[in-house]
C-alpha cells in the first residue's frame, strides 16, 4: 500500500502547485496579458462617463462666448415716415458697443431727414447732406470698476477653468475605480486556477484510487470519500467562475474595444506573474500630505468657486453706489438746412456745423435693498466655502492617511498570508509523507490540501488588496496612480516566485 500511495502522489506531482494555471492552458496565459495601463489608457481614450464630463469644457466654452458676446459691436437702423400736418422722412444707421475698459460705451452713425418738421421738433432737423454723429458714456461711480457685463464675463471664465478640476476630480474617481475592477479581475482569476487545480488533484487521484480497489488493496470508503471531495471541489470551481465572470463583466465597463463598447477581457489575458510590492513607508504621508493639497482637484474647484462668489460681492459692493455717468456727444451736420414747418425758408440757409454736447446723469435707488442683498448673500457664500476648503483640506489628509493605513496592513496581511501558505503546504507535504507510510488517511489528506489551497486563496487576495490599497492611495494623492502613458511605473520587478514556485 505504501507504493501504490506513493505512485499516487508522484504521478500528481506536476498539477499540484496551487497558484500555478492549469496545465492545458499554461503557455496561453503567458501571451498577450492585460496590464492595468491598458484598462486605465481605455478609460482614458474610450469610458462614456469621463468623456460625459470633458464636454463640460464644450459647454462652459459656450457660455464664455454667450457672455463676451454683451460687448459685441452693435449695427443698428431706423427709418420713419410721417404723414399729417408734417409731411417727412427720417433715417438713422450706427454702431454702438459697450467695451471691458472702465464700463465705456460708444456709439457712432449717421442720420438723415428730409421734410417739414415743427419747431419743437428742431433737433430731428438735418442738413440735406445729413449729420454724423459720435458719442461716449463714462461711468463715474457705479459701473466704473465693474459692472454686470464685466461680473458675467468673468464669471463665465471662471466657470470655464471651474470644468477643468471637475473633469480632473472625476478622472481620478474612474481611474481608481478602473484599477481596483482590475485587481479584483486578477485576484478573481488566479482564484479560479487555483480551484481548478485543487480539483484536478482529486480527480487524478481518484483514477489511481479506483485501481487501488480493484486490486483490493484499499477500502471502497476512501475511493467513496474522494469523490464526496471532487464534488465540493467541482462546487468550488463553479462559485469561482461565476466570480471571475462577474469581475469580468465589471471589467468590461472600463475596458473597451476602439469603437467604444465594452470588452469582456478574455481568460487567456489573465497576467501570469504579478509584482511584486515594497512596503509601503510610513514617513511618505507626511510628505505627501502638501502634495496632495496642491494636486488634489477638489481644492482648485473651491478656490475658483471662492473666486466666482468674490465676484458677485465687488458687483453688489459697486451696485451700492450712485450712478453718475458722464457723456459726452459731438455731431457735425453736412449740406443746407430743411424746413422746420410748412412756413418756407431761404433756400441754401447753411446750419452751424458742428454741435457738441456734454452730460451728466444720476441714478440712486435710495433704498439700495438688491444690492445690498445680493452682497449679503455672497459674503455668506464665501464664508461658507471656507468652511468647505477647510474641511476639504481634513478630508483630504484623512484619506491619504486612511490610504496609507491600509497600505501599511494590507503589505503585512500579504507577509502573514504568505507565512500562512508556507506553513499550509509544510503540513500539507507532512500529511503527504505520512500517507505514504501507511500512516495517513486520503480524508487528512484532502483536509491539508483544502487548508492549502485557502491559505493560497488569502494570499492571492491580500496581494489584490495591496494594489487596491495603492489605488485608492494614488487618488487620494491626487495622482494618476502607479501607471502613467499606459505605461506600468511601479519601480518594482516582476517575481515569478508568486505564481510559479
Amino acid at each position: 500500500m505504501d507504493d501504490d500511495n506513493t505512485d499516487i502522489l508522484d504521478q500528481q506531482k506536476a498539477s499540484y502547485e496551487f497558484l500555478s494555471p492549469p496545465i492545458h492552458a499554461a503557455d496561453e496565459l503567458a501571451e498577450d496579458q492585460l496590464d492595468l495601463g491598458e484598462v486605465v489608457a481605455s478609460v482614458e481614450t474610450h469610458y462614456p462617463l469621463l468623456l460625459a464630463a470633458v464636454e463640460e469644457q464644450g459647454i462652459t466654452s459656450g457660455q464664455l462666448l454667450a457672455a463676451q458676446g454683451a460687448f459685441d459691436l452693435n449695427l443698428r437702423a431706423r427709418e420713419f415716415w410721417q404723414v399729417g400736418t408734417y409731411d417727412s422722412q427720417r433715417m438713422t444707421v450706427g454702431v454702438d458697443q459697450n467695451t471691458a475698459w472702465n464700463g465705456v460705451s460708444y456709439y457712432t452713425g449717421y442720420r438723415q431727414s428730409d421734410g417739414n418738421f415743427p419747431i419743437y421738433y428742431g433737433d430731428r432737423k438735418t442738413g440735406d447732406g445729413g449729420e454724423f454723429r459720435a458719442g461716449v458714456l463714462i461711468p463715474l461711480l457705479a459701473g466704473r470698476p465693474i459692472d454686470k457685463r464685466r461680473a458675467t464675463a468673468r464669471q463665465a471664465a471662471l466657470t470655464r477653468a471651474l470644468a477643468d478640476p471637475v473633469i480632473a476630480a472625476q478622472r481620478l474617481d474612474f481611474i481608481r475605480a478602473a484599477s481596483r475592477a482590475y485587481w479584483t479581475w486578477v485576484a478573481a482569476g488566479r482564484r479560479y486556477l487555483i480551484a481548478q487545480s485543487v480539483l484536478k488533484i482529486a480527480e487524478d487521484r481518484n483514477k489511481q484510487l479506483a485501481e487501488l480497489v480493484e486490486r483490493g488493496a484499499l477500502a471502497e470508503i476512501e475511493r467513496t470519500d474522494n469523490q464526496r471531495v471532487i464534488v465540493e471541489r467541482q462546487a468550488r470551481l463553479i462559485t469561482a467562475e461565476r466570480a471571475w465572470q462577474q469581475t469580468s463583466i465589471a471589467l468590461s465597463l472600463y475596458l473597451r474595444n476602439p469603437e467604444g463598447e465594452p470588452l469582456i477581457p478574455q481568460a487567456i489575458r489573465l497576467p501570469k506573474n504579478l509584482p511584486e510590492p515594497d512596503p509601503f513607508d510610513p514617513a511618505n504621508v507626511a510628505l505627501d500630505i502638501p502634495v496632495a493639497l496642491q494636486q488634489r482637484p477638489e481644492l482648485a474647484r473651491l478656490r475658483l468657486q471662492r473666486e466666482r462668489t468674490a465676484v458677485d460681492l465687488e458687483l453688489a459692493r459697486n451696485q451700492m453706489l450712485p450712478g453718475l455717468n458722464l457723456g459726452l456727444e459731438g455731431a457735425q451736420d453736412i449740406g443746407y438746412a430743411s424746413n422746420f414747418s410748412k412756413t418756407p425758408l431761404v433756400t441754401g440757409t447753411e446750419l452751424d456745423r458742428a454741435t457738441y454736447i456734454a452730460s451728466l446723469q444720476f441714478d440712486l435707488p435710495l433704498q439700495r435693498r438688491e444690492a445690498k442683498g445680493r452682497a449679503m448673500t455672497a459674503e455668506a457664500a464665501l464664508t461658507q466655502l471656507s468652511f468647505q476648503e477647510k474641511f476639504q483640506r481634513d478630508r483630504i489628509v484623512a484619506e491619504l492617511q486612511d490610504a496609507a493605513s491600509a497600505l501599511e496592513r494590507s503589505y503585512e496581511l500579504l507577509k502573514k498570508a504568505r507565512e500562512n501558505v508556507a506553513v499550509a503546504r509544510k503540513v500539507e507535504s507532512g500529511e503527504r509523507e505520512r500517507f505514504t507510510q501507511g500512516q495517513g488517511t486520503i480524508v487528512i489528506l484532502n483536509i491539508r490540501e483544502l487548508v492549502a489551497a485557502e491559505a493560497s486563496f488569502a494570499e492571492v487576495d491580500a496581494l489584490a488588496e495591496f494594489y487596491r490599497s495603492m489605488a485608492d492611495y494614488q487618488a487620494a494623492l491626487g495622482g494618476d496612480g502607479p501607471f502613467q502613458d499606459g505605461e506600468l511605473n511601479l519601480s518594482i520587478p516582476p517575481s515569478p516566485e508568486f505564481l510559479d514556485r
